[in-house]
């Protein structure tokens, strides 16, 4: 039997590398910034070449937000990017988490091997939700002062 709903349509939402206050204490943005506020002497990393576009978890859901708005204009499989359309080396990312904690921690770069297939960059085009009105609030800075800011001193 076919079922025929001409109200289903999908569409592939990609989101970057999202942060923000509610992100698993897992996650490597939350173990960083843990590492740099509770006077850890040394955090690992890979070379922290490669290239990663972070976007704040309130860019994510404004993002949605106007995604959901126009659903009306958009077409069945449309694929959308989410992120803030920037994208920073892991190490100068991990230099400014250092920086604005002010931790005196040493990054050792290197002593994790890059995994297999390991992508240069990572990047969202936003061309698209731009057109929609849409922008990001934070840039990666800023984004990342205001979780520090609201990481519970424990």
């Amino acid at each position: 039997s076919m079922i025929g709903n001409k109200n289903l349509f999908f569409i592939n939402v990609v989101i970057q590398f999202f942060y923000g206050k509610h992100d698993k204490k897992t996650s490597f943005v939350m173990n960083l910034i843990r590492a740099c506020i509770s006077g850890e002497k040394k955090f690992n990393l890979t070379s922290g070449k490669q290239k990663r576009d972070f976007v704040h978890i309130d860019d994510v859901i404004s993002a949605y937000l106007v995604i959901l708005k126009n659903l009306d204009i958009l077409k069945n499989n449309s694929v959308i990017e989410i992120g803030s359309g920037e994208s920073i080396s892991i190490k100068d990312f991990s230099n400014m988490i250092k920086r604005l904690t002010l931790s005196e921690i040493f990054l050792d770069f290197n002593a994790i091997p890059l995994r297999m297939n390991e992508p240069n960059e990572c990047v969202a085009n936003i061309k698209f939700l731009k057109k929609l009105g849409w922008s990001p609030l934070y840039n990666v800075n800023d984004g990342i002062k205001l979780l520090i800011k609201e990481i519970p001193k424990d």
